[in-house]
C-alpha cells in the first residue's frame, strides 16, 4: 500500500541505484582488486557475470541520467542523491578493468600452454 502515489516507483528507483552502485560495481571492484571480502571462488563468476550483464546496466542507467542530482525521499531513503552520471563512468571504467585482467589472463594461460607444449616436444625428442 503507497502512502502517496508514486511511492512505489521511486522506492522501486532508490533500491535500482542502490543495486547497481553496491551489489554490481561494489563487487566488482572487490573482485578485480581480489579482496578478502570477495573469496576467491565467487571473483571469477562477478567478473564473468558482469562482462555478460555490462550492456543491460549501461541501458538501465543511461535511461536514468536526467535523474542525476535529483533527491530522493522516500521509505528509507532520505535525502539520498540520484548519481547515475557518476555510476556510469564508475562502470565503463570497471568494464575496461575487467577487459584488461580477462586479456592478461588469457595471454598467461596462452603461455603456460607454450610452455607445456614445449617441454613435451623437448621431453619426446630425448
Amino acid at each position: 500500500n503507497e502512502l502517496a502515489p508514486g511511492d512505489a516507483e521511486r522506492y522501486s528507483e532508490c533500491i535500482r541505484h542502490e543495486t547497481i552502485r553496491v551489489a554490481v560495481c561494489d563487487q566488482v571492484e572487490a573482485a578485480l582488486k581480489e579482496s578478502p571480502d570477495c573469496p576467491a571462488i565467487f571473483r571469477e563468476q562477478i567478473l564473468k557475470s558482469f562482462s555478460e550483464s555490462y550492456d543491460k546496466y549501461e541501458e538501465i542507467v543511461k535511461g536514468k541520467l536526467h535523474l542525476t542530482g535529483t533527491t530522493a525521499n522516500t521509505f528509507g531513503f532520505t535525502n539520498m542523491k540520484y548519481q547515475y552520471e557518476t555510476l556510469l563512468t564508475r562502470m565503463r571504467g570497471l568494464r575496461e578493468q575487467v577487459k584488461q585482467k580477462c586479456e592478461a589472463a588469457a595471454a598467461a594461460a596462452e603461455a603456460v600452454n607454450a610452455l607445456v607444449l614445449a617441454t613435451d616436444a623437448t621431453a619426446a625428442t630425448n
